[in-house]
């Protein structure tokens, strides 16, 4: 009888329906369950670690920018970096089918570009770029100026972008005949400062559109715009055009840019400021590297010792923590065009899609 027990025991796990059924709900139930644990306890090391890496690569490139403004090259290092870039934009000129070639230029040339006789200088002034100081040192450099000092400018609070200092200290290019276009571009040095297109955008905004007096600078713009985009508006904004948002600046630059009407010179691409597949820029410097390409550049051209180019490192921090705050604001639709208008200014000067390296839109759709 034992033997008998001992015998149905031992095959019962081969009769259906009694003990295998069981461990297999059981091992079912088991397995699934350590599956969800084990799979719920990767997403969550995988998340805070993937956290831990966009703040890193956030922290990093800040530092970076950072760094950049504090840095010093030799003239030799400058130089090479000064070749590599002319080297990427030529590159992008061919790639586009534009090569750089002064016979082509017109008398359509923007009155950014500007001339200095006494240094030789052609410098296309980029607005929110540095380009008021850069006047102001065109100035200094003419020598017919009684300002010794480039903090006189702000003491004194004189306005080179108005008369006399434009056409007298440097008029624009396009006002010479086309013969002498093409001469002093073959002879004199040519230089141009960028910056991100997106930060320089952002910049002209939050000092011709977002202000909060009514001024007649931009007023008419400011007017056109809160007109067509804004919900709502109040008599007193329809009259002065206050209260522009940044996404109510951003449609109106985008419908702007649709339509081929000509863009503000505080919004134009570069592409079309400047010429850069036209104009074989001597010098590219960059508002990120800015204090270390001007100190070279006024070296290069042997400038007077006391002309020394003011710091802006102050204004370049405070840049930086405006770009989230405001494009945070923005649709990835509204971004993506709005990258269509500067892509190619972009490619030619090596800035990033700025939600790659801002990472500035990762909850929106």
């Amino acid at each position: 009888m034992q033997m008998r027990n001992l015998h149905w025991q031992c095959n019962a796990s081969t009769q259906p329906g009694v003990m295998p059924r069981f461990y297999k709900k059981t091992l079912l139930r088991t397995t699934l369950l350590a599956l969800l644990l084990c799979t719920g306890a990767y997403y969550k090391y995988y998340i805070s670690k993937l956290t831990a890496v966009r703040q890193y690569e956030g922290k990093t490139r800040m530092m970076h920018h950072a760094s950049e403004w504090n840095q010093t090259t030799t003239m030799e290092e400058w130089n090479k970096t000064i070749a590599a870039r002319k080297k990427h934009l030529l590159r992008i000129c061919q790639k586009y089918g534009k090569p750089q070639n002064p016979n082509v230029l017109t008398k359509d040339l923007t009155p950014e570009i500007l001339v200095s006789e006494i240094h030789q200088l052609i410098y296309c002034a980029i607005p929110k770029v540095a380009s008021r100081n850069w006047k102001q040192v065109l100035v200094m450099l003419s020598g017919k100026s009684n300002i010794t000092d480039i903090s006189d400018f702000d003491r004194l609070n004189i306005q080179v972008q108005k008369p006399p200092y434009p056409g007298r200290y440097f008029p624009a290019l396009r006002s010479y005949s086309e013969e002498s276009i093409l001469y002093r571009l073959k002879k004199h040095t040519t230089f141009i400062f960028v910056r991100h297109p997106f930060e320089r955008l952002l910049s002209a905004y939050r000092d011709k559109i977002a202000v909060h007096r009514d001024t007649h600078f931009y007023r008419p713009i400011r007017i056109k715009i809160v007109s067509k985009y804004k919900k709502n508006a109040t008599v007193e904004q329809l009259a002065t055009g206050l209260g522009v948002t940044f996404p109510e600046f951003v449609d109106f630059v985008i419908d702007t840019y649709r339509s081929k009407q000509s863009l503000d010179s505080h919004w134009m691409p570069y592409h079309q400021l400047c010429e850069p597949c036209n104009i074989q820029y001597d010098v590219i410097g960059k508002y990120e590297t800015l204090e270390n390409d001007a100190r070279n550049f006024l070296e290069l051209i042997s400038a007077a010792k006391n002309v020394i180019f003011p710091s802006t490192a102050k204004h370049a921090s405070h840049a930086q923590e405006y770009i989230k705050e405001y494009y945070s604001q923005l649709s990835p639709k509204a971004v993506l065009e709005l990258w269509q208008i500067y892509s190619l200014d972009a490619e030619m000067f090596q800035y990033d899609f700025p939600s790659d390296s801002w990472n500035l839109f990762p909850n929106k759709s």
